[in-house]
């Protein structure tokens, strides 16, 4: 089963570390805290329409990873 996260702000260090199975839409990566590495070790992301500070790369199995 899908997840959705729809208008989300996440600044903290692996906000969404290991996350799997996800609609991530108008979502913003960046903020105060300014965390690194968002969606590291994540699978099966879709984005959209989001704003990030931090480079995003797709990397294996379809994985969506900020740096």
């Amino acid at each position: 089963m899908r997840t959705a996260i729809i208008g989300k702000q996440f600044d903290e260090e692996r906000a969404l570390y290991h996350t799997q199975n996800v609609d991530i839409q108008d979502c913003i990566f960046a903020g105060p805290a300014d965390g690194e590495s968002v969606l590291k070790e994540s699978r099966d992301i879709s984005l959209e329409n989001f704003s990030s500070q931090m480079t995003i790369f797709k990397g294996f199995n379809n994985c969506y990873i900020l740096l």
